[in-house]
């Protein structure tokens, strides 16, 4: 099978916080965890469910990654597909997304 991907993925396992646009509940934002993120795309599992084409905005920290300070990676993103795991022991979503926009900023 030939990759179709246009950038490089990293398997990354960092807390991400992915807010529904526009945030309107404390239920809007969610707390979760990726599994692969390049430029393009990332890809998350949270413990609540996303719609398809629903937009969020994320922010994750890359801890000590230039220097020894902490990098803040903020950005928006469209849900792309989502896939529960029956055979995982929590009801974790697994999530793909598409990222439009990100801002990488330094603490």
């Amino acid at each position: 099978m030939r990759e179709r991907r246009a950038t490089k993925r990293f398997q990354l396992d960092l807390p991400i916080i992915v807010r529904r646009v526009p945030t309107l509940r404390e239920n809007d934002v969610l707390n979760g965890k990726t599994r692969n993120i390049s430029t393009g795309g990332i890809y998350f599992t949270t413990e609540r469910r996303l719609t398809v084409n629903e937009v969020v905005d994320f922010s994750l920290t890359f801890a000590g990654l230039v220097e020894g300070a902490d990098v803040l990676v903020r950005g928006r993103a469209r849900v792309l597909r989502l896939a529960s795991r029956p055979e995982a022991m929590s009801e974790r979503v697994f999530v793909a997304a598409t990222i439009e926009i990100f801002h990488i900023l330094r603490a």
